[in-house]
């Protein structure tokens, strides 16, 4: 009986899956280039709940690795919840390419040409936070030898970051 107990108890906890939902992104300035590189990095679970929630895709992920269309759709997606403004003019970024890791996750690759300076930007990174309330992102900036992390949630979707010259 108890380990009838166990077990009931485990799978009551595996159906509610998880509480707290997060999209990740890694962003790499190169001033040599004038270069923004970024790595939007997300469950690929909750990518595919979202994208069904919105009509987008009806099976896995996977299955429209090969559907521009499909493709393109989710693009412009993460380019509506993930972007950077400089001097208060928005910059798009351009899709370099996407990749479905064996551990779950997807991760989308994105680029900015000629970024004069990274002194003065507003990010804004609310991606999947209209379907997901508990939603928080986490962004990683490397510039200049340095790592500094930004937290985006519901309350804080838009940042201005103000990077000091060394």
């Amino acid at each position: 009986m108890r380990f009838l107990l166990v077990v009931l108890l485990g799978f009551s906890s595996l159906a509610r899956a998880h509480d707290y939902y997060f999209a990740f992104a890694e962003v790499d300035y190169n001033e040599l280039t004038e270069e923004l590189h970024a790595t939007v990095i997300v469950s690929t679970h909750d990518l595919e709940y979202m994208l069904r929630s919105k009509g987008i895709i009806s099976k896995d992920l996977a299955s429209y690795a090969e559907n521009k269309e499909v493709i393109d759709t989710i693009q412009t997606e993460i380019q509506k919840g993930f972007g950077f403004r400089f001097s208060g003019e928005q910059k798009t970024l351009e899709f370099e390419g996407m990749e479905l890791l064996l551990t779950g996750n997807t991760q989308f690759y994105f680029s900015l040409k000629q970024v004069k300076s990274l002194e003065r930007i507003s990010v804004k990174f609310d991606f999947m936070m209209d379907v997901f309330k508990e939603q928080q992102n986490k962004m990683t900036l490397i510039y200049r030898n340095s790592k500094t992390t930004f937290v985006f949630l519901t309350s804080q979707k838009e940042q201005e970051l103000i990077l000091q010259k060394k």
